[in-house]
């Protein structure tokens, strides 16, 4: 089984279709492919291109593709996800799960969020997202020139960005620094970004969660604030 994550956490990178299908034309690899795709739609709706890779369901029969109402349809509270997969495989998934594991009210919950009027609402919440995305890219510029934070992670596909922060005077990315900021920012600013430092990839990074643009910028006048009192 090979598992992969589209758009990644914490990269917010989107795995492209055509690397998807190279795994799966592999012909050394015959198992299942699997993709987390919790993020999904602020890629989706961002985008003129197919992204996600249940538009190739119907070609693969070894592939499953994960999803969830948690992300884009702000439903975490009702921890309902859902399998695509071929007809066949869906079977197999099903005569092995538990009975009823899914409660009376989030399933009713779940299709009232997946109405079509619903729908509506739900991607016109996330186009917004999108664009305070890059409102907020654009705010943290001022931080890369200062030299207190360095080049964007990764991608522009989930709802998260991921700047590392840097050491003064080195312009080389700095867990102890970036520790400070994120425990500063959330135990006396009140603000919670999430310290990633300790990932693959990732040292000195802080990834910060895209918000209405009130959060957006209340987020960004309190990292200037720790950013100039943290060495």
């Amino acid at each position: 089984m090979i598992l992969l994550t589209s758009p990644g956490n914490p990269t917010s990178t989107l795995v492209p279709l055509s690397v998807v299908k190279e795994l799966l034309d592999s012909p050394s690899f015959k198992g299942l492919v699997v993709i987390d795709e919790a993020y999904i739609d602020f890629a989706m709706l961002s985008s003129d291109e197919p992204v996600s890779a249940a538009s190739l369901i119907d070609e693969y029969p070894n592939l499953v593709v994960l999803q969830t109402l948690s992300k884009g349809f702000g439903l975490a509270a009702i921890r309902l996800g859902l399998g695509l997969a071929s007809p066949e495989l869906v079977q197999i998934l099903s005569n092995t799960k538990a009975p009823y594991n899914i409660s009376g009210p989030t399933a009713a919950l779940a299709l009232r969020a997946l109405a079509s009027e619903s729908l509506v609402v739900m991607r016109s919440k996330v186009q917004r997202l999108i664009q305070e995305r890059h409102w907020l890219v654009a705010a943290l510029e001022e931080f890369r020139q200062q030299g207190d934070l360095g080049n964007r992670v990764g991608g522009l596909d989930g709802n998260f960005v991921m700047f590392p922060v840097l050491k003064r005077g080195t312009g080389k990315p700095d867990n102890v620094r970036a520790e400070k900021v994120y425990q500063k920012m959330a135990e006396i600013e009140g603000v919670v970004v999430r310290f990633r430092g300790r990932e693959l990839g990732c040292e000195g990074c802080l990834r910060i969660t895209v918000g209405i643009h009130e959060e957006n910028r209340i987020c960004v006048e309190k990292l200037r604030k720790v950013l100039e009192e943290t060495d």
